[in-house]
């Protein structure tokens, strides 16, 4: 189903950016990521479980990534194919020569309109997640994509099967102000 209004817009905007965002942001990210976000995600983790971790709007794969080489095992989404697919491509050349414990899973799901049940529903249902999400992920991260969610009700609501009793969300949305 073709989204439209803000979602829509929102995932357009993404499909038609996936390129020059894979190729800023690259293995390690930039600068923001470096400065501002992956401290952040590090005292997240500090002392968690390190099983299952979702990712939504991966992006070019990044966070997924970074979860798989911290010992989690990753079920990465996004609401842009083209996203994903640069994520895919960029996880396949970075793994080359590490030895990982985790996994790292692609999957496609809507996830900037959330709200659409079928969405959530697809997640929950799906046997490539459910393999990692029998009880809930330890841990769901959503780094910057929570902007293009206009309502979040509905993903509070799939927490509730999304997350195990003691796993933790992880928004991450940082606002530079002059």
């Amino acid at each position: 189903m073709e989204q439209t209004g803000i979602e829509g817009q929102a995932l357009a905007a993404w499909e038609n950016h996936a390129r020059s965002w894979d190729s800023t942001m690259g293995d390690d990210g930039n600068d923001y990521f470096s400065v501002l976000e992956l401290p952040a995600l590090k005292r997240m983790i500090s002392g968690q479980k390190r099983n299952r971790a979702l990712d939504l709007a991966t992006g070019n794969g990044l966070v997924a990534r970074w979860l798989a080489k911290e010992g989690f095992s990753v079920v990465a989404t996004d609401g842009a194919r083209a996203m994903l697919e640069h994520a895919k491509a960029r996880t396949a050349l970075w793994i080359i020569g590490r030895v990982l414990l985790a996994v790292i899973t692609f999957w496609f799901v809507v996830v900037l309109a959330i709200e659409t049940p079928s969405a959530i529903g697809e997640l929950k249902d799906d046997s490539r997640t459910n393999t990692f999400q029998k009880d809930g992920f330890d841990v769901v991260v959503m780094n910057m994509g929570i902007m293009d969610v206009h309502d979040l009700e509905p993903l509070a609501t799939s927490l509730t099967f999304l997350l195990k009793q003691d796993g933790w969300l992880a928004l991450l949305l940082f606002e530079l102000s002059k």
